[in-house]
């Protein structure tokens, strides 16, 4: 699919898409309201709740397999990835650090065939080059730039596609 355009259709790291406003109100407890939650893949909602938070990583990678024909619950997605070492669960408090991306580049080329690499450093006026190239991109952005205005406190952390 290099440099071929495709559609791909919109996944959010939430089952309702329409929860972002809720969940930055009210943070990861919102998500116990959400009445799409089992069809995430969790086994209860507070598991839902707990990941949702933390799998914008795993919306992305779902979007691209959707363009491939390919159909995958989020959860079950960042349960394959956790398996590869891109997340870690805290046994004690059951919190999740991750993404994690080499083990990530490996899980989606092992698991999926995907050809993924992690840049670092990359400059905005490199992103043309490599869309021309590439079908996909996903990066690593802080949750904070939805507010141009504002300067995020750090770098990276959040996938947008």
């Amino acid at each position: 699919m290099n440099g071929t355009a495709c559609k791909a259709p919109y996944f959010s790291q939430w089952e309702t898409a329409s929860m972002t406003l809720a969940v930055l109100e009210r943070g990861a407890p919102a998500l116990l309201d959400d009445p799409l939650w089992q069809q995430s893949g969790a086994d209860t909602v507070e598991e839902y709740a707990r990941w949702a938070v933390n799998i914008c990583g795993m919306a992305c990678l779902k979007m691209i397999l959707a363009a491939t024909g390919q159909d995958h619950r989020t959860i079950d997605l960042a349960r394959g990835c956790t398996a590869f070492g891109g997340y870690v669960v805290n046994e004690e408090d059951q919190s999740i650090k991750g993404l994690i991306y080499a083990p990530f580049v490996t899980y989606v080329g092992e698991t999926f065939g995907l050809d993924a690499e992690t840049v670092t450093s990359l400059q905005t006026a490199d992103l043309a080059d490599i869309l021309k190239n590439s079908a996909f991109f996903i990066a690593s952005v802080n949750s904070q730039i939805r507010w141009p205005d504002r300067q995020p406190p750090s770098k990276g952390g959040h996938p947008c596609w």
